[in-house]
């Protein structure tokens, strides 16, 4: 099966069917892509002092492609197999004022360059002393051209088939990823964005360290067969287990709030963390998630921190 690369300078910053496709490749194509991160590398270890000064979040996201997969149709599933993943030798994570889930609670700017050199052999990112993060590098955005004429940004989420976040998306390498795209559109405009590295089920501020391509991809057009997803186990990542905070009411964003103030917290007192390094190790590490949505009218969310991190 023959094999392309799609250069990171074939961008663009929005969702739409009206994009001409930069390739048109077979089903079962390998992609290599070269990604920038969620600042279009505008982030660097170079400029942090600056950075976030200089840096507007309407630049955020860019995405590369799309790619016209050969014979795809209205309603078909778009496989794509993420083979492997390169992180660049740093990694960003930031605050930034207005945005966010605990938004109002950090009004300041705040930037964490990671050093990722070392994590290729230790498979880990130092965050503090006696706290490190397992780097799984994983893809910010990536899914198919929306049914809609009208175009979209490609954050926040529109849809499953539009945009698929790093949150949720089963995209640690070696994994499979399947969007199933609305009629009338077509599963062959895909596009795919910045990376990050470290993996939380619900980043409370902007987004973990990014990596880095070339990365082998695999897209296969399906027809349309129901989705099915695969990845990575954690079991290693949790062998040691989790602490959660929870947080109940009839408002889910407002539970997710009390669960995520719970887990810093509880890293403020037990951890010795400042309140805006629990924030953000958060944002990398934690894992935000409804734990019940039976008993109305309230709603039982957890925010989870693996205890592996910490080796104090």
């Amino acid at each position: 099966m023959p094999s392309f690369n799609l250069p990171s300078s074939a961008i663009h910053k929005k969702w739409s069917r009206s994009l001409p496709p930069i390739l048109t490749v077979p089903s079962g194509a390998t992609l290599t892509l070269d990604l920038p991160d969620a600042s279009n590398n505008h982030i660097t270890p170079s400029n942090a002092p600056t950075a976030l000064s200089t840096f507007s979040l309407a630049d955020a996201n860019p995405v590369v492609g799309p790619v016209f997969v050969e014979g795809a149709q209205p309603g078909d599933v778009l496989r794509v197999d993420v083979l492997e993943l390169d992180t660049a030798d740093y990694g960003w994570t930031a605050i930034f004022p207005g945005f966010g889930l605990l938004a109002d609670e950090f009004p300041d700017p705040v930037l964490e360059v990671w050093d990722l050199a070392r994590a290729a052999i230790t498979g880990r990112a130092d965050f503090r002393p006696g706290i490190s993060v397992p780097v799984r590098p994983f893809l910010g955005i990536m899914g198919v051209a929306p049914p809609r004429t009208a175009s979209t940004a490609p954050s926040p989420p529109t849809s499953p088939a539009a945009t698929s976040t790093a949150a949720t998306s089963p995209s640690v390498p070696p994994s499979t990823c399947p969007f199933r795209s609305p009629a009338p559109s077509s599963p062959a405009a895909t596009a795919t964005p910045p990376r990050a590295t470290a993996r939380s089920a619900a980043p409370p501020s902007r987004p973990p360290p990014a990596p880095k391509s070339p990365s082998p991809w695999r897209r296969t057009c399906l027809g349309s067969p129901r989705p099915t997803t695969s990845a990575p186990s954690r079991a290693e990542e949790l062998a040691m287990g989790e602490y959660a905070a929870m947080g109940v009411g009839p408002d889910l964003a407002d539970a997710a709030k009390d669960a995520t103030r719970g887990l810093i917290a509880w890293m403020q007192a037990e951890k010795g963390l400042s309140k805006t390094d629990a924030y953000i190790l958060a944002s990398v590490a934690a894992n935000l998630k409804i734990v019940e949505a039976v008993n109305m009218p309230n709603y039982v969310v957890a925010c989870s921190i693996p205890l592996a991190i910490f080796r104090f």
